[in-house]
């Protein structure tokens, strides 16, 4: 027994029949433009946002950040510690483009990026560096003392008197 539906011919079932129809347009523009399908689909005048993926390690001595940024001027960047909050801002530039160039194809991320990384025990300020190299950022922040580990030492009480176990009177 075949029942219809009766939102079918309502607001849902136009909304699906113009969503089947805009798929099949789509599917015939990659079908028809092979391997320049992306192209022809890809918004348009929307840039590649970078975003520069970063490591969080703990040591007991303290804590090291790691940002990927190839490519990033390190003259743009501004690291910056506010609390328990270490922010990283840069600018990621395009590459140069000449006269007479043509680019042909363009997947590279650019732009301004910013990373706001919580860290995981306070450190001291004035004990922080940074280093680019080989297109990593690293950060290396010293925790401070109260956040470093310390070994407690453990007294036995009543040293002086002895403890006897046992019915041996």
């Amino acid at each position: 027994m075949v029942t219809e539906d009766p939102q079918a011919d309502g607001p849902l079932g136009s909304s699906v029949e113009k969503l089947r129809s805009e798929m099949d347009k789509w599917i015939e523009v990659v079908r028809s433009s092979g391997s320049r399908a992306w192209e022809t689909l890809k918004p348009r005048n929307v840039d590649h946002r970078f975003i520069a993926s970063a490591d969080l390690v703990e040591t007991t001595e303290d804590v090291r950040v790691f940002l990927d940024i190839p490519g990033v001027d390190p003259r743009t960047l501004e690291v910056n510690l506010t609390g328990n909050m270490l922010s990283v801002k840069g600018i990621k530039s395009p590459s140069p483009s000449g006269e007479g160039q043509v680019t042909h194809l363009d997947e590279r991320a650019v732009g301004s990026f910013s990373r706001a990384l919580p860290l995981p025990a306070p450190v001291d300020p004035e004990q922080v560096s940074a280093e680019v190299n080989d297109g990593v950022l690293t950060i290396v922040l010293m925790k401070s003392e109260r956040a470093k580990p310390h070994q407690i030492q453990v007294q036995v009480g009543n040293q002086g008197s002895s403890v006897s176990l046992g019915s041996g009177n």
